[in-house]
């Protein structure tokens, strides 16, 4: 053969074995393709179901966990199915959390497969489960083992079911159902909710906090208010009658008064007797909330403080609670009640007293000894389109009505800062006296204000000592009152 055939020969076959090689490495980069895609597809097709059962056929839950064990039945059909756990009959339950456990329990899918075959349960918390639960749907049960929390919080639990040798993980949500104990099935409600039904929350009465960081208890009791809506003597619908009396700020009904209805606790800790009152703090409580309301009332107490745990919301206080003796002890948020932990001066009325100058016939000022006497003559207004009118005068000087309208305000205006019951023990630098007589049969009111060191105002109403502000007020009030009386513009701003 000569050279040249040889040289097309080899050519040839060298070709044909690239072309092979080309052909080999195409059909397997296809056939590896398609079974990345099979096995991708399989996997996000394939689920886990551990238990498959129709709810309504469910009869029973044994549940033992390292908190408690209780067994939990089902009686009725339908929609008359119902759920109880005997020793937690009588008391407030919760048949929501019931339906939930059988719901979740019936229908129980797995989130991974992680083992076909356990060998070392204790790795994972499975030779001494957290949790161990016996669902029961007539004579079918099932065991279900509850393990440690997965490394990876998302995954939530280890867990494997009698008769199956495979190692599984569930969502937390089933991981928290199967630690919880029997009293996760009562209601936690402390007090009537009203924001989701169309039942109209009552009006609040009475309520009196005791507390341990004050001498006397806070009452605060429902005021009285003018029908027409006219009555502005009162801020709030309740006004304060310990540890002083006065007028309370327009913010308390919605920031303190209002949340007293819809408290719950955020969790029942466990049945109370009365003889382990010292175990809990009861026997000395910190806080007390007694709240008497159209229909109905409230107790609640609160003792100790419970030790913090991880999931505390920031800002909240945890405390032994007890309520209306139901027989429950509570771990309790004590800042849900705010009047707990509130400052009295925030919520006071900025004001002493502010009688309503309709019923005022007269005032006697008097100022640094000078006497001033104001003699006020109301007539009704004849129709509504009208005003009432207000004859005014001081010590038989007539005043202008509307002039005078405008020292009334400033007169009632004076602006406290803080509660004081200290009584002045030192001469005043200056002092005012105001008396209000009233047209309307009720015994009139007496203010005495008195200024004394770094110019401070304390102020008697009744001859009780009860606040403390800023003497500015004595030297404004003064030069206003000879606005007045010369016949000048009375300016309220100070």
């Amino acid at each position: 053969m000569n050279k040249k055939k040889r040289t097309l020969i080899i050519g040839a076959i060298v070709l044909v074995l690239l072309v092979g090689v080309l052909v080999f490495l195409l059909l397997t980069q296809d056939q590896a393709t398609q079974g990345d895609e099979s096995s991708s597809e399989s996997t996000a097709e394939e689920t886990f179901p551990l238990v498959e059962e129709n709810v309504d056929d469910f009869t029973s839950l044994e549940m033992t966990n390292a908190s408690d064990s209780y067994v939990m039945t089902s009686s009725g059909e339908g929609e008359d199915k119902t759920y109880e756990i005997a020793e937690l009959k009588g008391y407030p339950e919760q048949d929501s959390n019931y339906s939930y456990a059988a719901e979740t329990l019936s229908s129980l899918d797995a989130g991974n497969k992680v083992l076909d075959t356990v060998e070392d349960k204790a790795k994972y918390g499975l030779d001494e489960p957290s949790a161990t639960a016996k669902v029961s749907y007539g004579d079918k049960t099932y065991t279900l083992y509850l393990g440690d929390a997965t490394p990876e919080e998302s995954d939530g639990y280890y867990f494997m079911m009698e008769g199956d040798n495979a190692l599984y993980t569930v969502s937390s949500s089933v991981g928290t159902l199967m630690l919880q104990d029997k009293f996760y099935y009562l209601n936690r409600d402390m007090t009537q909710s009203y924001t989701n039904t169309d039942e109209e929350q009552p009006e609040v009465n009475k309520v009196t906090v005791t507390r341990k960081d004050m001498e006397e208890p806070i009452v605060l009791e429902k005021t009285e208010l003018a029908s027409d809506g006219t009555n502005s003597l009162y801020m709030s619908t309740m006004k304060m009658t310990s540890p002083v009396e006065c007028d309370m700020d327009y913010e308390l009904d919605s920031n303190y008064i209002s949340t007293l209805f819809g408290l719950s606790a955020q969790k029942v800790l466990g049945f109370y007797n009365e003889a382990d009152a010292a175990q809990y703090g009861f026997d000395d409580p910190e806080y007390t909330l007694e709240m008497e309301y159209e229909g109905g009332n409230t107790t609640i107490i609160v003792g100790d403080a419970l030790p913090s745990e991880e999931e505390d919301t920031e800002g909240s206080e945890y405390h032994y609670a007890i309520c209306d003796d139901n027989g429950l002890v509570y771990r309790f948020d004590v800042t849900k009640i705010g009047l707990t932990k509130v400052d009295l001066n925030d919520v006071i009325s900025k004001m002493p007293l502010v009688p309503l100058i309709t019923d005022v016939e007269q005032i006697d000022l008097t100022i640094d000894g000078t006497e001033y006497q104001f003699t006020l003559k109301h007539t009704a207004a004849e129709s509504e389109d009208e005003e009432d009118q207000l004859e005014a005068s001081c010590n038989g000087q007539v005043l202008d009505e509307e002039n005078f309208r405008l020292f009334y305000q400033l007169l009632v205006g004076m602006s406290i800062e803080e509660l004081n019951t200290e009584p002045v023990t030192t001469e005043p630098l200056s002092e005012v006296t105001l008396v209000y007589h009233y047209n309307n049969g009720e015994s009139d009111d007496t203010l005495v204000a008195k200024e004394v060191e770094d110019r401070r105002l304390r102020v008697n109403v009744n001859g009780e000592d009860r606040f403390e502000g800023r003497a500015a007020y004595l030297d404004k009030l003064s030069q206003e009152l000879q606005n007045l009386l010369n016949g000048e513009t009375v300016d309220t701003s100070w």
